[in-house]
């Protein structure tokens, strides 16, 4: 059968010395502002959100880019003596906060990886938070279908670091990042791992909970700032209502329940884990409850990360691979989702 696997992640780890306490955040707030930060939120941000430390690099997007794609590639070596990055036919970038809007990552990619001039295909997907999904599973559908071998996605968040004067009270919630997949499509005589489902879409008629304004420093355009959550409550809302639907869709497909009306049964749960992006913490364990998986089975890096965006579970992957939590068969859930609003969901087999 052919498949298609994640055989390399890459993602920077940040210096302890550029991780940034709340305490730390809140006062440089008031410092910039006259303010003390609103109590709720200092509330909301400890309890539900969940976020303790973030990095702020003060790195651009094509350099936190750069490092992961070569962490990965790096990865991938040692995982397939066959690797070599010049053998990548298709690169994928994009995310949040890139750095301009053309030309494209992917191409400064290309070039940092010494793969020839017309050697590889490649684009930036600016999808926000659920640009992880939307550009995994581009990259198997064009691999199964132009018969391509490897493929690499890129996605750097500098989230923190492009908020430059750290003067809104929400830049407390976010952190900097990178991440990087190579993909393999191979063909296997043994039994299924890799991608094997995958499900999305979009509700244009919901554009307005979350945005962004500008590239670059996404200088302040008027009242419109780089990635406006005004509206955090009702966009928390719309998520929790679609997204279990589109993952229990998903594993209905895969055979896993019979409807979906229904969740994971508890020996289900016990080989299935689920890796959202780090929104909040609160409503990632919802959204796990609302398909049958405990808090246990719901990972995340935001205690210490922060919400990365697009880049949030590569990381969140990168970390528990490393880790050893992953047995061979265990079935991840892959879901990203954000503005558009659009979201995704993979079904991935663990090889």
């Amino acid at each position: 059968m052919t498949q298609v696997t994640f055989i390399g992640i890459g993602s920077p780890a940040p210096p302890v010395g550029e991780l940034v306490s709340t305490e730390l955040m809140y006062e440089r707030y008031t410092a910039l502002t006259g303010k003390a930060p609103n109590p709720r939120f200092v509330e909301v941000v400890r309890d539900k959100v969940g976020v303790e430390t973030r990095w702020l690099s003060g790195r651009s997007a094509v350099d936190l880019g750069l490092e992961a794609a070569s962490l990965a590639c790096a990865d991938a070596a040692a995982n397939d003596p066959d690797f070599d990055p010049t053998k990548i036919k298709l690169i994928l970038g994009g995310g949040s906060t890139p750095d301009y809007a053309y030309p494209a990552l992917a191409n400064r990619v290309q070039h940092h990886l010494g793969i020839p001039a017309f050697g590889a295909d490649g684009f930036d997907i600016l999808a926000a938070c659920a640009t992880f999904g939307q550009a995994a599973r581009i990259a198997a559908e064009l691999m199964l279908f132009r018969g391509l071998t490897y493929a690499l996605v890129v996605l750097p968040e500098p989230m923190l670091s492009a908020q430059a004067d750290l003067r809104q009270e929400d830049a407390v919630l976010w952190g900097d990042g990178a991440g990087a997949i190579v993909l393999k499509c191979s063909d296997s005589d043994s039994r299924q791992s890799g991608v094997l489902l995958s499900a999305g879409g979009m509700d244009g008629l919901h554009v307005g909970l979350a945005y962004s304004a500008g590239l670059g420093a996404h200088a302040n355009l008027g009242d419109v700032r780089h990635a406006t959550l005004t509206n955090g409550p009702a966009l928390q809302r719309y998520v929790l209502e679609h997204v279990p639907d589109m993952i229990r869709c998903l594993l209905v497909g895969a055979g896993m329940i019979g409807s979906v009306g229904e969740k994971l049964s508890a020996e289900q749960s016990a080989t299935t884990w689920l890796l959202p992006h780090n929104a909040n913490a609160s409503m990632c364990a919802r959204i796990g409850e609302r398909i049958g998986l405990g808090p246990d089975r719901v990972l995340t890096v935001l205690a210490d990360r922060g919400n990365t965006s697009s880049a949030s579970i590569i990381i969140t992957l990168e970390r528990h691979a490393r880790l050893g939590t992953f047995k061979s068969g265990d079935r991840l859930i892959l879901t990203s989702f954000g503005a558009g609003i659009t979201a995704n969901a993979i079904l991935y087999i663990w090889p």
